[in-house]
């Protein structure tokens, strides 16, 4: 019976997650990020990776869910560009109905390269206190760009 019970309660948490929806996946940018759990026209976001442990977080190209304290939704694809390289691609869905979008190069011994996009991928500012001039812009929008690509 106790089997029986988990089995069930495993079956019904699954169902949960793959009927979840997110008003950031509809973007240009959510839709890459959740490529790999479509199925059928669905997002199955209990395929997504919710633990550190699991042994996909070693293959070159997956996809993380997690959920923060206060409510806020994080998916993010992660693809291995070589060795020492990878690109992580986030949706963050926050609890207030917001989105925010980032694509981030990650890199042994640098410091990340983060740049926060728009749901269509252009480039922003990181908020209303740090503005990119016209040129800084320009340069992060070809990195956007060059980046994307990886995650067609």
């Amino acid at each position: 019976m106790k089997k029986n019970f988990f089995a069930f309660a495993c079956i019904i948490c699954g169902l949960k997650l793959s009927a979840q929806t997110y008003h950031c996946e509809s973007s240009r940018i959510g839709i890459l990020i959740t490529k790999p759990l479509m199925k059928n026209g669905t997002i199955h976001y209990n395929e997504a990776i919710t633990d550190r442990k699991d042994k996909r977080n070693f293959s070159p190209d997956f996809t993380i869910l997690n959920k923060d304290s206060v409510g806020n939704t994080y998916v993010a694809r992660h693809h291995m560009l070589d060795e020492k390289r990878s690109l992580d691609l986030l949706f963050v869905s926050m609890k207030s109905g917001l989105c925010r979008y980032q694509v981030t190069l990650l890199a042994k011994d640098k410091t990340p390269h983060g740049i926060r996009m728009d749901e269509d991928g252009n480039a922003t500012d990181w908020d209303e206190n740090s503005s990119l001039d016209f040129v800084a812009r320009n340069e992060e929008q070809k990195l956007v760009d060059q980046w994307l690509i990886h995650f067609k």
